[in-house]
């Protein structure tokens, strides 16, 4: 498969504080994905773990500190100097969209959605007409189109705010389209429907995606790669198996963070990982997350756990969880669960 996007070693660093005492918050450290074409690379992480920031990086809205990022194959120093010809940077930018979290903030609330249809095709001088317009309409759920048309975004409901997001990043056929959150301001059964469209709008326009979500759980049925980020560093990735089998206790607890809806499929009670993530400004040794970490012992207090094969196409930062898997998964995953539960 063809690698459309390619992050190696990325970081972002901000600074916070006056002039003179400045202080750096490093949303994203170093940082290596591979987005293929025609998959579904889903980032996760709690708040703060960077994975939005990394999202306005791979969709050009961000340039990184450091580290190299390459779209369809293009270094993004080129696109971010204006080193490319017209053409080039054009092709870019109406092959990479984004759809944000909140859809009412993300459209104009002075602007009919047809004017936040047309505005993709006017801004790459793309001729359209009316049909256009009802075709992205019908595709994303809002029908009849004719319904739709000449209201305004306050008009809408919040799903139906965000099939007009979606529209507008369809307008132009890209290649990618980045969701960040595109599900969270939405209650369940309006996740599912969207999750829903996301999956056969990916069929219908042969898309390539990339979803940013803290709901692990509703991610399982939609993903094919994943990669798990926390204080701006990926802890763990692979394919989606490692959904059925994840190692790090992180990931563990992010899967056993939100409640199944179904009383009858209940099998437990809702979770949360005690403790909170280490300050954005603070000094970090070790593995940032060994404060929450049933696991953590004093080599996770000194050394930072590299990023290692543990199997075929997973990748785990931990240098504790091989050593206590040995007795079989389902007593490792269960006793992590166990630990956490006793400190609550």
């Amino acid at each position: 498969m063809d690698v459309l996007i390619e992050v190696n070693n990325v970081r972002k660093v901000y600074y916070i504080g006056s002039l003179l005492n400045r202080k750096p918050v490093k949303a994203v450290d170093g940082v290596s994905l591979k987005v293929e074409e025609g998959r579904t690379h889903c980032i996760v992480g709690e708040s703060g773990s960077g994975k939005s920031t990394l999202a306005r990086i791979m969709a050009l809205i961000e340039e990184p500190t450091a580290g190299s990022l390459k779209v369809f194959g293009v270094d993004s120093t080129k696109y971010f100097r204006r080193d490319l010809s017209n053409d080039s940077h054009n092709f870019i930018r109406k092959n990479i969209q984004i759809v944000f979290q909140d859809p009412y903030s993300s459209l104009n609330p002075r602007k009919k959605i047809r004017d936040i249809l047309t505005k993709p095709f006017k801004i790459h001088k793309i001729n359209y007409n009316e049909d256009d317009l009802r075709k992205l309409l019908i595709d994303v759920g809002l029908e009849p189109p004719e319904d739709y048309l000449d209201k305004y975004p306050h008009q809408l409901s919040g799903g139906e705010r965000q099939r007009v997001a979606i529209a507008r990043a369809l307008a132009l056929l890209p290649k990618v389209i980045i969701l960040d959150e595109p599900t969270a301001a939405l209650d369940m059964s309006i996740k599912a429907q969207i999750l829903d469209l996301l999956v056969k709008l990916k069929k219908q326009y042969n898309l390539t995606y990339v979803l940013i979500s803290h709901e692990v759980p509703i991610l399982t049925n939609i993903c094919d790669d994943v990669t798990v980020m926390y204080y701006g560093k990926v802890v763990e990735s692979g394919d989606c198996r490692i959904f059925k089998t994840p190692l790090h206790p992180y990931t563990i607890g992010l899967l056993n963070s939100v409640l199944i809806p179904n009383p009858e499929s209940r099998t437990r009670s809702i979770f949360a990982i005690p403790g909170d993530p280490p300050s954005s400004t603070s000094i970090v040794s070790g593995c940032a997350f060994n404060p929450r970490c049933p696991l953590s012992s004093e080599v996770c207090v000194k050394y930072e756990p590299e990023l290692r094969d543990v199997g075929v196409n997973h990748k785990v930062a931990c240098h504790k969880c091989e050593q206590h898997v040995i007795g079989g998964y389902e007593e490792y995953r269960d006793s992590i669960m166990r630990m956490w539960r006793e400190i609550m």
